[in-house]
């Protein structure tokens, strides 16, 4: 692993600062470009270790509040975890090389080896209501790519959850294991519902730019096409601003800004529309449940038109101009919407892009944007760890966003004007004073979590065996006691008192149900052995193996041995549970009746006597009748080829034993 010295110097500096309203603290990172980073040890956070530069990379911000970042152009088949609460990195998963996509196990099925390989240039991601990392899309070496992938972050593995291309949009709100969106790239637009479906808008695939809807249900993997058009470069129905339509819908673009309201609404605005080298700026909505389109703001024409509004004051006539690749967004609440630089320029082929590093806020209630923050040309990164009001991030497209519990805002990576790229991470603490009245503290949360039910696959274990105990799905965190695990599952092989702490999204916690579990210890077992009569005793059930091999009909305590070689029983207890006896050897029988003639009847008997039949060669072979303890409640030899059998014995299940000179055979009788 290669690791450049000067990044020692960097990470021994202070990393975490005493912020003030309003400023960005330069907290970990290069202030140089294209660095390789410090991998450190995979699944150890470390305060040196240190993503490499990359730009437009797949990130999540999962259920504890951690953003975790995916490949990217820079970046390579890494995944890595942030935690703004220790301010450190960890290494996760795949390699620290460039690495192809690997599916070494088959659709749905995590496995070690299973990686999505190198992705870049705009993927969409969801995390679940499992707190599982979602992945769809992007670019494998400029293809477009239509794999989907889960990653599960308590077993660390990926599975591969199938490829969707062709694109099959099939009929509009009904979906089948043919309707799939297609490979696609360049978007990012995505949102997991209450229901745990996830949702993506629009992005680029060879044929163009889209602005279809499409949902997944993750438990039947099928795609449905909810809305939009199924042509590319589709200029869209704008409909009357302000008036939500089923009829309605963007037109086909590239989008970066989205977010998701506490209605569950989608909201959009601007992008890039590759086919005509053109910036929308417009702003819409979208509700899942009506399927209904609001256009909400801005042109229905690509606009050339510039950034204008100045600091601090908020106006409907204010616009951030052309704006793309501006990935760094934080829905603070429903009142504030931030969103950090981006690729800004002039329309038209060819045009020179240019990198923004001003920080904006949009208001959905006044539908307006206010200018938060404008920082010099070249930015200032200032001293590693200490806030500054003089601080502030340089020009950067492509960068991703964190919002922490307290809503400073976290924001990694990015490309300047020139194409160099980083691996540089900003705080900053919200201006109270500019947003004004705008502002919307942390909310706080009246904790009133009910108690979780937990459940056991069965009260019961034997020493081989476990119980699996589940808590329900909808929560962001898991603590079993006693160490247990951190899962929604565990799997219990111990006797014990099983419970756990769960915490939901606010932060509130409650305790769970107690489930014990009683654990059994084997039944001892063992072979009696008296001759060729083979017994073990106070079983409820019996299997008798001959050469490791089950004999037919042989579940009785008692059995007579027809065959020389090494004899087994294994007996299952009344708990359920099950052990295996050590091996008896017989030597010297040999079963006489698959060559000789014996037939009883009846069998079962319910009164009278058996009747026996014999061939001629068995006159003169001892006949017993032995009892379910090996006992010989009958004897008699057999002088003619018919005979009877008296019945003074009770009911119950006997043994028939014919022996000869050279063999035996063995019958079961029952008496009724």
């Amino acid at each position: 692993m290669k690791l450049f010295p000067h990044l020692f110097l960097l990470f021994l500096l202070p990393s975490i600062a005493y912020s003030q309203a309003g400023e960005w603290t330069w907290m970990k990172g290069d202030s140089t470009p294209n660095n390789y980073g410090n991998f450190g040890i995979m699944g150890v956070p470390a305060p040196t270790n240190q993503p490499p530069s990359r730009y437009a990379c797949g990130y999540w911000n999962d259920l504890q509040g951690n953003l975790w970042i995916y490949g990217g152009v820079g970046g390579i088949g890494d995944l890595w975890k942030f935690d703004p609460l220790t301010t450190e990195w960890t290494w996760m998963n795949g390699d620290s090389l460039v690495g192809d996509e690997n599916i070494a196990a088959a659709k749905g099925i995590y496995n070690s080896l299973n990686t999505p390989g190198y992705i870049a240039y705009g993927m969409f991601t969801w995390v679940t209501l499992d707190n599982h990392l979602w992945l769809f899309g992007g670019s494998s070496y400029y293809s477009p790519n239509a794999n989907l992938w889960q990653y599960n972050p308590d077993v660390n593995q990926w599975a591969w959850m199938g490829n969707f291309d062709p694109v099959n949009y099939g009929t509009m709100g009904i979906g089948n294991i043919t309707t799939m969106p297609g490979a696609r790239l360049e978007g990012n637009a995505a949102w997991t519902d209450n229901q745990g479906n996830l949702w993506l808008f629009g992005g680029n695939a060879s044929f163009g730019d889209n602005n279809d809807v499409w949902k997944y249900d993750v438990t039947t993997g099928i795609w449905t096409w909810m809305s939009g058009s199924n042509n590319a470069d589709d200029p869209g129905i704008y409909g009357t601003q302000g008036v939500a339509s089923v009829n309605n819908y963007p037109s086909g673009r590239n989008t970066n800004v989205f977010w998701i309201d506490s209605m569950g609404k989608f909201w959009l605005a601007g992008g890039f529309q590759w086919a005509t080298s053109a910036f929308v700026q417009d702003v819409w909505n979208f509700n899942p449940q009506t399927l209904a389109w609001t256009w909400v703001k801005g042109s229905q024409f690509p606009d050339s038109s510039a950034a204008r509004g100045t600091l601090c004051n908020i106006n409907i006539s204010n616009s951030e101009g052309l704006r793309y690749e501006n990935r760094a967004i934080w829905k603070i609440c429903d009142e504030v919407i931030l969103n950090f630089g981006g690729l800004s320029g002039l329309d038209g082929f060819g045009s020179k892009l240019y990198a923004r590093n001003d920080l904006w806020a949009y208001s959905p209630s006044q539908n307006s944007f206010e200018k938060i923050s404008d920082g010099p040309p070249g930015g200032y990164y200032g001293t590693l760890g200490i806030s500054s009001p003089n601080n502030f991030p340089p020009p950067r497209s492509g960068a991703v966003g964190l919002k922490d519990k307290n809503n400073n805002i976290w924001m990694f990576g990015g490309m300047d004007s020139i194409g160099d790229v980083y691996n540089t991470l900003w705080k900053y603490v919200l201006d109270t004073s500019c947003l004004g009245s705008l502002y919307c503290s942390p909310s706080v949360t009246s904790c009133n979590l009910s108690s979780p039910t937990i459940t056991s696959s069965t009260p019961t274990i034997c020493p081989t065996d476990s119980a699996q105990i589940c808590a329900p799905s909808n929560f962001a965190s898991y603590s079993w006691n006693n160490n247990n695990g951190t899962g929604k599952c565990i799997q219990a092989k111990t006797a014990g008192n099983y419970y756990l702490t769960v915490t939901d999204n606010n932060g509130c916690t409650a305790e769970s149900n107690h489930v014990s579990i009683t654990a059994f210890q084997s039944p001892a077992v063992s072979i009696s052995q008296s001759g060729d009569t083979l017994r073990v005793y106070n079983e409820t059930n019996v299997q008798w193996y001959l050469n490791d091999n089950p004999i037919q009909n042989a579940t009785q305590n008692i059995y007579i041995a027809r065959n020389f070689g090494s004899y087994t029983v294994q007996v299952t207890d009344s708990n359920g549970c099950t052990s295996s006896s050590l091996p008896t050897t017989i030597t010297g029988i040999q079963d006489i009746s698959e060559y000789e003639n014996i037939s009883i009847y009846p069998n079962p008997l319910s009164a009278g006597k058996w009747q026996l039949s014999v061939d001629n060669n068995l006159i003169g072979a001892q006949l017993e009748v032995l009892d379910d303890n090996g006992r010989i409640v009958y004897k008699s030899e057999i002088r003619n080829t018919h005979s009877e059998i008296a019945t003074h014995f009770s009911g119950g299940v006997y043994l028939l034993r014919i022996t000869t000179g050279t063999g035996m055979a063995v019958r079961k009788l029952v008496k009724l």
